[in-house]
């Protein structure tokens, strides 16, 4: 009889076992590799973030697989050692968004943003927003066009090519012992045909693919500078509120310290807010420039093991931590805890120059305070970046701090004891530097403010006071000879800090003040010395 590719006999008679199409296996719509844990962990993001749908809802019209490329971004961020599968085995459809993937991955900025972000749900979800966003900006819409209907062609192959494998596997299931030759060939002849079928829809499928490649190779290239300087931006900006708690001890000031609630908060205004990441950014530049200020302050030969806080200082990890290293059961522990700053580690007390005594800052926010200063920054901006900076070093020195805006009246107050739990300190700064600025000009009621918390408050009787505006405003002559009276009876310290105003001189806030400095915001670099030359008065 004759013999074909599936049975053959044999001398005896006795077929042998028919060869058995092998179905591909089933094409994946990430690029990355993702585990049930890290789709879980996207899960808890999407919950808990409207970024996805934010996203999708900005996007979905330029490109109609931006969700599963956000999926895929947030992979790329969230997971401590990201790779990604084979491109043989990603639908066509999604295959492009490797390109996306490996273009945000060769950024500068990708280690640092990737540091912020690996392990923390919500952070990788902002930050996915901001690459998203930045990226779509790029993207001209008849090229997003052509690369849509190329997916959905993509789509609609593999749609064909799993239904055609469906009857591959049908038809070979049809073969039995019992047919003879001419029903054997006849299946033969169908699968040949499926064959060639099948190859030519691979050939469909790969020439698909490759056109969007180069697309998206093309589009990620020429977004690739506008996304890292968005990467850098949000980079900042985490870096910024993280170390807001670094003087409440709170392990170098990780968010994972503040209750969810109130952390969702803050990454959502993040990614949502220009004007809270531009203040965050800001407050960073004041805390480093404070810093350098008052390196000198503190006396490093003086280190002392002093009590247990939680960290990823490797240097300073406690022995009972390190001991999870000699286990491979758990080692992935450690890293775990390394990886959210979460390992008991020795927290070192500096022997540091105290401070001579509380600070009481007054702050303009008059509508004047919001106008620009040719520098990308407001004066409103710059003033409360260097109250939040005074507030927070007073709180690391064991000072106590208050505050208050003022335009014609007193607009909001608050104060810092040194006992504030770092949870508060969070909400008290979120309102800080939300607070608008608008209305008119007048001294008496805040320079009669901080009179009151002075002579009323037995925590702020030896305090100073610090007075930000961009303008003159007079004030009584009656007025100005009580309050005189009164600073000099009390020792209180008055340091007037006129911003954009050098043309005013020594005397830029007015004669009642003991020290003036006149800063000028138009150019980054003097603004950046005066505020070190300021920082090293309080």
């Amino acid at each position: 009889m004759f013999g074909n590719r599936f049975f053959s006999k044999s001398t005896s008679g006795t077929p042998n076992e028919p060869k058995q199409w092998k179905r591909p296996s089933r094409l994946q719509t990430h690029n990355n590799r993702n585990t049930l844990f890290d789709r879980e962990s996207l899960n808890y993001a999407a919950r808990s973030s409207d970024t996805f749908d934010t996203v999708e809802d900005a996007h979905q019209e330029k490109l109609n697989t931006v969700k599963t490329l956000a999926e895929d971004l947030f992979y790329s961020l969230y997971k401590t050692h990201p790779s990604m599968v084979p491109k043989s085995k990603v639908k066509a459809e999604y295959a492009h968004h490797r390109a996306f993937i490996e273009a945000a991955q060769d950024m500068p900025e990708y280690a640092r943003l990737h540091r912020l972000c690996r392990g923390d749900e919500l952070s990788a979800a902002v930050a996915v927003k901001t690459v998203v966003d930045a990226s779509m900006l790029w993207m001209d819409e008849n090229t997003m066009q052509t690369l849509n209907e190329q997916s959905q062609k993509a789509s609609e192959v593999d749609d064909a090519i799993n239904q055609l494998d469906d009857a591959i596997a049908d038809t070979e299931g049809q073969k039995n012992e019992d047919m003879t030759d001419e029903e054997l060939q006849e299946i033969a002849d169908k699968l040949d045909e499926m064959r060639q079928e099948m190859d030519d829809l691979n050939d469909q499928h790969q020439d698909i693919q490759q056109e969007m490649d180069q697309i998206a190779q093309d589009l990620a290239g020429r977004a690739s500078s506008g996304v890292n300087n968005a990467a850098a931006e949000l980079s900042d900006s985490m870096d910024a509120i993280g170390g807001l708690g670094g003087g409440w001890g709170v392990g170098g000031g990780r968010l994972g310290m503040v209750d969810p609630e109130t952390r969702k908060r803050l990454l959502n205004q993040i990614a949502n807010n220009q004007h809270f990441r531009q203040m965050l950014r800001l407050l960073g530049r004041m805390r480093d420039l404070l810093d350098f200020s008052h390196r000198t302050k503190v006396r490093l030969a003086g280190v002392d093991r002093t009590g247990v806080t939680m960290g990823d200082q490797l240097e300073r990890v406690m022995p009972h931590e390190l001991a999870y290293l000699a286990s491979d059961e758990m080692r992935p522990e450690f890293m775990r805890k390394f990886v959210e700053g979460t390992l008991m580690m020795y927290d070192n007390e500096f022997d540091a120059l105290k401070g001579e005594g509380p600070m009481v800052i007054c702050v303009d926010c008059s509508g004047s305070m919001g106008s620009g200063t040719g520098s990308g920054m407001t004066c409103d901006q710059w003033a409360k970046a260097l109250a939040g900076a005074l507030i927070e070093y007073a709180h690391r020195n064991n000072r106590e701090a208050a505050i208050c805006f003022f335009n014609g009246q007193i607009c909001g107050t608050w104060v810092f004891p040194k006992t504030m739990p770092f949870q508060e300190w969070i909400e008290a700064f979120e309102g800080l530097i939300s607070h608008h600025s608008g209305g008119g000009t007048a001294f008496e009621p805040p320079l009669r403010w901080a009179q009151g918390v002075i002579d009323e408050d037995k925590d702020f009787s030896k305090a100073d006071i610090v007075f930000i505006t961009d303008g003159q405003c007079a004030i009584s002559g009656q007025y100005q000879v009580e309050f005189e009276r009164w600073r000099d009876e009390r020792g209180v310290k008055v340091l007037g800090i006129a911003i954009g105003n050098a043309y005013y001189g020594s005397n830029a806030v007015g004669s009642w003040c003991h020290e003036q400095v006149a800063v000028g915001l138009s150019d980054p670099t003097t603004a950046d010395d005066e505020s070190v030359n300021i920082f090293s008065k309080v």
